[in-house]
């Protein structure tokens, strides 16, 4: 079986930040999956997708794609134009597909539907400009960009323990980033990633992960610092290892996780 690794490259948009380092990673992580999959026998070959050579992605030729296109945030229409390559290739193609890549993309959108469905995200609040009335909540809170990933605009200086800070912080991410901005009270507790995979009718969990923390804060998160910037006293502040659940808490993150898709 020939397998084609399909990654996007870096847009000029974001080379132009200081964040160009979270699309850059994309290309080490497309040929970790290559080798695996080596290993395992299947005929391999690597994809860079530029913005401008999108539309490349309808001469592949392959049985099946392994799809690490990852433009989001302000680039998601980057996205939108390479899954619409891969819909008219029809050929089997490893992804979420493209409204739910938007929609995940979204912070504000996807815990909109995650309350729909009546699973339990914190109480927070969109800002546009960052003069509308804030709400009831109750502080600290944490703000972020609602379109970005890769901790994009996530800083210790984003919690804000009172409405004045609230006020300049949502601001600077507004400037910065050109887009809303979302605030949510800030949940202390154990940080899980939960992956699933779906096949055909079938949705199976894998080993679940947990984030540990070494900086003794008792607000602790993963900045961007902590993921990026090797310079920076936050980097390798935290670790990912296999999470030490009961039995009855992984069947609660599993059914949870299952139940949000």
């Amino acid at each position: 079986m020939h397998i084609a690794i399909v990654y996007s490259l870096p847009s000029k948009r974001l080379l132009a930040t200081q964040y160009g380092e979270t699309d850059l990673d994309s290309a080490k992580i497309a040929e970790k999956v290559a080798l695996g999959l080596a290993d395992r026998g299947y005929m391999v070959t690597l994809h860079p997708i530029g913005e401008s050579k999108i539309e490349t992605i309808s001469k592949i030729k392959a049985d099946c794609i392994f799809n690490l296109i990852e433009w989001c945030g302000q680039d998601i229409e980057l996205s939108m134009r390479a899954f619409e390559c891969f819909r008219k290739l029809k050929i089997p193609v490893t992804w979420s597909g493209g409204e739910l890549f938007a929609l995940t993309g979204d912070k504000a959108r996807a815990k909109h539907e995650l309350q729909k469905m009546r699973i339990p995200t914190p109480r927070g609040q969109v800002f546009e400009i960052g003069n509308e009335e804030i709400t009831s909540l109750t502080y600290p809170l944490i703000v972020k960009p609602s379109l970005e990933h890769c901790s994009m605009g996530l800083t210790y200086n984003s919690i804000a323990r009172d409405s004045k800070q609230l006020r300049v912080i949502v601001k600077q991410q507004i400037q910065t980033f050109h887009q809303n901005a979302l605030t949510e009270e800030f949940i202390v507790g154990r940080e899980l990633l939960v992956y699933l995979l779906e096949e055909k009718d079938e949705v199976r969990v894998l080993p679940i992960e947990e984030v540990i923390f070494s900086n003794n804060n008792p607000l602790a998160f993963q900045t961007y610092e902590s993921k990026w910037d090797k310079d920076h006293t936050d980097y390798k502040t935290s670790k990912v290892v296999v999470a030490d659940l009961t039995k009855e808490k992984q069947k609660i993150v599993e059914s949870t996780s299952i139940q949000s898709i």
